[in-house]
C-alpha cells in the first residue's frame, strides 16, 4: 500500500495499473492483453501474427506496440536478431486477466500455438545448414514459447500441432543437450 495522502490511483499497484489500462486506447489496450500469451518475451514477427486480427494490417499492432513501449508498460529489448518485446511480471498478469475479461484468451493461445508451430517447423530445415547458428540463437530465445505452445496443444487436444512442437525442433533439443526434454515431449505428443 502507497502513502495515505497519495491519490487513489497511487496507493496500491493494482490501482496504478488500472490508472494506466484507462489511459490507453482500444488498440493498446488489445495488444498488451494480447502479448501476456508470450512466455519471456517475442519478436516483432511474434506480435504480429498473435496479436492481429484477421485483416488487421501492419500498423494496426505495431503503432499500438510502440506507443506501449512509450509508456513503459512493454519493454523493448534490443538483442542480435532485432528487438524483443516483453511484459513485466506484473504487467503481464494483469494484461492475462484482461484477456480472460475480453474472452480472447483460447483464440489467442491457439494464434500463438500455430505460430510457434509454423516456426519450429521453418527452423528445422535450417538447422541443417548454413544458418544453423542464427536459427539456434532464435530457437534459445523462443524456447518458452514452444513450450508454452506445446503446452497449449496438450490441453486443448490438438494433436497434430503437439507432434509438430515436438518432432521439429527435436534436432534442437539434441544440438543444446536437452534430450530429457526432447524425450518427453515426444512422449506426451504421442499420447494425444
Amino acid at each position: 500500500a502507497g502513502a495515505r495522502a497519495a491519490p487513489r490511483r497511487q496507493q496500491t499497484l493494482q490501482a496504478v495499473v488500472d490508472w494506466s489500462w484507462e489511459l490507453l486506447s482500444e488498440a493498446e489496450r488489445t495488444v498488451l492483453r494480447r502479448l501476456s500469451v508470450h512466455a519471456e518475451g517475442c519478436d516483432l514477427e511474434a506480435v504480429e501474427a498473435v496479436c492481429a486480427d484477421e485483416g488487421d494490417r501492419t500498423g494496426d499492432v505495431v503503432d499500438p506496440l510502440a506507443r506501449l513501449v512509450e509508456r513503459s508498460l512493454v519493454t523493448a529489448v534490443e538483442g542480435t536478431d532485432g528487438p524483443r518485446y516483453r511484459l513485466l511480471e506484473s504487467i503481464g498478469a494483469y494484461a492475462a486477466e484482461r484477456l480472460a475479461e475480453a474472452c480472447e484468451a483460447e483464440a489467442v493461445r491457439e494464434r500463438h500455438m500455430r505460430h510457434y508451430a509454423d516456426l519450429a517447423e521453418r527452423a528445422d530445415t535450417h538447422l541443417r545448414g548454413r544458418d544453423q547458428q542464427s536459427w539456434l540463437r532464435r530457437l534459445d530465445q523462443e524456447s518458452a514459447n514452444l513450450r508454452t505452445a506445446f503446452d497449449t496443444a496438450e490441453r486443448i487436444g490438438a494433436s497434430d500441432a503437439a507432434v509438430c512442437l515436438a518432432v521439429a525442433p527435436f534436432w534442437y533439443r539434441y544440438l543444446r543437450g536437452r534430450l530429457g526434454e526432447a524425450h518427453r515431449l515426444l512422449a506426451r505428443a504421442d499420447e494425444l
